[in-house]
C-alpha cells in the first residue's frame, strides 16, 4: 500500500493554519527554585504576550508548515524551601570541580569568558557542577514536585544565587571585569562563577570533549532545567541574572523588579517550548518501512597522511550510527552500511574538489574545499551532473529511503565550506572580510556531505594530543543523518538550549539523540499519517464495499490518539499506519461502490420486482386453470418450444427458458 503522495500534500505542500488537521495540547510545567511567588507574576509569565500559546509547527526547509498546530497549556510551581535547601545540599555533596586559573591562561583550560586584557579580573575560582548528576538528581526526586505533565513537559528554572554554597557571579564582579569601578584589588581581583560540565570521548578516536560552561542540561527526560544565576556565558553570551538587573538598572527589591524578572524567565520559557518542547522540523518527517543510509567515505589525504594514520575504516563506527537511528526509528528497518573509496580512483571527482579547494575560512584561518560545486558535480535535481548515480540509484517512497552520505578526508586543515558575500563588519585580519565558512558536514535535500581534514583526524598532526587521537565522522554523520530524518538544531530560538544532550547540538558534544529528539520524530510520523488518513476519510464516499475500511481507519484513529496523547508515540505508530492503510483503501473504492442511498433504491426495486412476480405468477396459474382454447395457443408461462416453466429475469425484464436458453416474449 502506497500513500506517500498523501503524505508529502500534508507536510510539504502545507495545510492552512485554520484547517487544524491535527491540533495536539501540550502542559509545559514550569517549576522554580530559589525563586518564589513574590517575584514572579504568574498570570502576567503565562500571558501570550510573553510564551507562545499557539505554534504552528514549520519546516523550515522550504518555509512551509507540518498542518500541525500545538496549543500550550502552563502550570507553575514554586518549590518550597526545604526541597530547594535538598537540591543545594546535593549541589555541594561531591558532584562539583573547583578550578582556579588565571583569567588569561593557555588554551583548554581558562574561562573564555574571561578572555579580556584590559580586566582588572586577574583570577578565576570556576565550580563545575555535574551535569549529568544533577539530571538524574530530579529524574529521581519528580514526586517533589507534584504530578507530572502529560502530556507535556517540565521545565525547572533556578536562582541560586542567594545561596553561599552555591559561588555565583556578582555585579560587583562585573564591573571589575569591566573596568567600570575602582576597587583595592585592582588589577589581581577574582570572579567567583559556577557553571554545569561534562566531558565525553570521540566515538571513533578518542579525543577527550570537555564541556565545562553550560548554564542549563537535559535531554535524556522530558524536562529541562536552567539556572539563572550560572555563568556568563561565553557560548551564549547569557548573563546571570543577579548580574543582569545591575546591567540593566533594576533593583530586584524594587516594584519593577517582578516585571522585570517575569519578562526574562518568559525569554528562558519560550526558547525551551520553541526549541525542545515542540521543535520545528529542518525536513517533512516522513514515514517508511526501511531507512538504508549509505556511507561513500573517500581518501583525500596525501600518501604520508594516510601512513600516519587513522586508517579510513577507524573513523566511522556504523555500529554505533545504527543504533543511534534505529532508537529514532523503531518503528522501521534501519540499515548503515559504508564503503571506503579513494578519490584518486575516481579522476573526474579528484578534479572537482582540486579546482575548489585554497580558500580560507576567516573566523579559524582554514583552509576550505567549496562544497557547492562537488554536490553540483553530485546530484541528479536541477542543474546537478548526477554522478552520484556511479554509487547509487537512490530509492525513496514507503517501502524504503535510501540516504547517501559522501564522506571525505581531507589533507590538512582542509573542510568543506559555503561562499557567502563578504562583511565590511568583520574584525580586521580576517581575511579582508571575506564570506568564507567551514563546516564538518551538511544535509542536503538529496545527500550528505562531510568533511575532515587530516588535522582534525589525528590531532597529532598539531602537537596538541597523541598519536591516533582524533576525531572521526560518527557522530557529524549521526547529527547529518538527524537532519535528513527532519531534526532540528535545538537552538534555533535561544542558544541556552544548545546545552542539550543531543548530538543535534553544537556545544555539548553529545553523541546521541535525546528525548525531544525521539518525540519530534514519533510525533511527526503519527501526526503525517493520521492527517492523511483524515484527509483521505474527508475525501470518501461512504459504500457497501469500504464500509469495513472506513470502521477500521476510524478505529486505529481512535487508538493511536488515545496512545499520543498519553505520549507513547511509539506506540501510536502501528495504529497510525493501519489508520492510513484503511483509510486509503476505503477512498479508491469510493469510485466503484454503491452508497447507502443508491442500495436502499436497489433493493426498494428488487422487492417491487419480486412481487410483481409474485402476482403475474398467480394470475397465470388461474388461466392455466380454467384451460385454453386450442393446444397450439400459447400457453402463457412456459416455453411455446418445449413447453417447461419460464423465469423472470428482473434485469432484462423479460422470461427466460433455462432449457431452451432464450428470451421468451409473451
Amino acid at each position: 500500500m502506497q500513500f506517500e503522495s498523501g503524505l508529502h500534500q500534508i507536510t510539504v505542500s502545507g495545510v492552512s493554519y485554520s484547517s487544524g488537521y491535527r491540533q495536539p495540547t501540550l502542559t509545559v510545567k514550569l517549576v522554580f527554585l530559589g525563586i518564589n511567588s513574590s517575584q514572579i507574576d504568574s498570570s502576567y509569565l503565562v500571558s501570550d504576550l510573553n510564551v507562545p500559546k499557539v505554534k504552528y509547527q514549520s519546516v523550515l526547509q522550504g518555509s512551509v508548515n507540518t498542518g500541525v498546530q500545538f496549543n500550550f497549556n502552563y502550570q507553575t510551581v514554586f518549590a518550597n524551601a526545604s526541597v530547594v535547601s535538598n537540591f543545594v545540599s546535593y549541589l555541594g555533596s561531591g558532584i562539583q570541580e573547583v578550578h582556579d586559573r588565571l583569567a588569561l591562561s593557555t588554551p583548554y583550560t581558562f574561562n573564555p569568558y574571561f578572555n579580556n586584557a584590559t580586566s582588572d579580573i586577574r583570577y578565576v575560582q570556576n565550580t563545575f557542577y555535574n551535569a549529568s548528576r544533577v539530571e538524574n538528581y530530579f529524574a529521581s526526586n519528580l514526586d517533589l514536585y507534584g504530578t507530572a505533565a502529560v502530556p507535556g513537559y517540565t521545565l525547572f528554572i533556578a536562582d541560586l544565587h542567594n545561596f553561599p554554597i552555591v559561588p555565583s557571579f556578582t555585579y560587583t564582579q562585573y564591573q571589575q571585569d569591566r573596568r567600570q569601578i575602582s576597587s583595592p584589588c585592582s588589577p589581581n581581583c577574582t570572579a567567583t562563577v559556577h557553571y554545569y560540565n561534562r566531558t565525553t570521548t570521540d566515538l571513533d578516536l578518542q579525543e577527550p570533549q570537555t564541556r565545562h560552561y553550560m548554564t542549563a542540561w537535559g535531554g535524556n527526560y522530558r524536562f529541562y532545567y536552567i539556572d539563572m544565576s550560572a555563568g556568563p556565558s561565553y557560548w551564549t553570551g547569557d548573563l546571570p541574572l543577579q548580574v543582569a538587573s545591575g546591567v540593566d538598572n533594576v533593583t530586584l527589591t524594587s516594584p519593577y523588579a517582578k516585571t522585570w524578572t517575569t519578562e526574562v524567565v518568559a525569554d528562558y520559557v519560550s526558547g525551551a517550548v520553541l526549541n525542545l518542547f515542540a521543535a520545528d522540523v529542518l525536513y517533512p518527517v516522513t514515514y517508511s518501512r526501511q531507512y538504508s543510509f549509505h556511507l561513500f567515505a573517500f581518501d583525500n589525504r596525501t600518501a604520508a597522511e594516510r601512513a600516519l594514520g587513522p586508517a579510513m575504516d577507524k573513523t566511522v563506527n556504523t555500529t554505533r550510527i545504527q543504533t543511534a537511528l534505529a532508537g529514532l526509528l523503531p518503528f522501521a528497518t534501519v540499515t548503515v552500511d559504508a564503503k571506503f573509496l579513494r578519490t584518486d580512483d575516481y579522476p573526474d571527482l579528484a578534479k572537482v574538489i582540486h579546482d575548489s579547494a585554497g580558500l580560507i575560512d576567516p573566523n579559524i584561518h582554514h583552509h576550505v574545499v567549496d562544497a557547492r560545486p562537488v554536490y553540483e558535480w553530485l546530484r541528479t535535481g536541477g542543474n546537478g551532473q548526477g554522478n552520484i548515480k556511479k554509487w547509487i540509484t537512490v530509492q525513496s517512497d514507503t517501502s524504503k529511503i535510501d540516504i547517501p552520505a559522501f564522506v571525505f578526508a581531507f589533507q590538512g586543515d582542509y573542510n568543506f565550506g559555503f561562499t557567502g558575500k563578504g562583511d565590511v563588519f568583520m574584525p580586521t585580519g580576517h581575511s579582508q572580510g571575506g564570506g568564507m565558512s567551514s563546516i564538518f558536514g551538511v544535509a542536503l535535500p538529496d545527500m550528505v556531505l562531510v568533511s575532515h581534514g587530516e588535522d582534525n583526524l589525528n590531532t597529532n598532526a598539531q602537537a596538541i594530543l597523541n598519536h591516533d587521537v582524533g576525531v572521526g565522522f560518527t557522530a557529524t554523520l549521526t547529527h547529518e543523518f538527524g537532519h535528513m530524518m527532519g531534526l532540528n538544531h535545538p537552538f534555533i530560538y535561544d542558544s541556552t538550549e544548545d546545552f542539550t544532550d543531543t548530538v543535534m547540538a553544537y556545544y555539548s558534544a553529545s553523541t546521541q539523540y535525546s528525548q525531544f529528539d525521539h518525540d519530534t520524530i514519533l510525533r511527526g510520523i503519527n501526526d503525517g499519517l493520521l492527517g492523511f488518513a483524515e484527509t483521505e476519510l474527508s475525501a470518501t464516499s461512504a459504500n457497501l464495499f469500504n464500509a469495513g475500511q472506513i470502521a477500521n481507519a476510524n478505529n486505529a484513529i481512535s487508538r493511536a490518539n488515545q496512545k499520543y496523547d498519553k505520549m507513547d508515540y511509539k506506540g501510536a505508530v502501528q495504529d497510525s499506519i493501519d489508520a492510513a492503510t484503511n483509510a486509503q483503501a476505503a477512498n479508491n473504492l469510493s469510485a466503484f461502490g454503491l452508497s447507502p442511498s443508491l442500495l436502499s433504491g436497489i433493493l426498494g426495486l428488487a422487492v417491487g420486482v419480486a412481487i410483481g412476480f409474485l402476482v403475474g405468477y398467480m394470475f397465470l396459474q388461474q388461466r392455466q386453470g380454467r384451460g385454453a382454447s386450442s393446444s397450439s395457443q400459447m400457453q402463457y408461462g412456459r416455453c411455446p418450444t418445449c413447453g417447461r416453466p419460464l423465469r423472470w429475469d428482473p434485469l432484462m425484464m423479460q422470461w427466460y427458458c433455462d432449457n431452451c436458453k432464450h428470451f421468451v416474449k409473451q
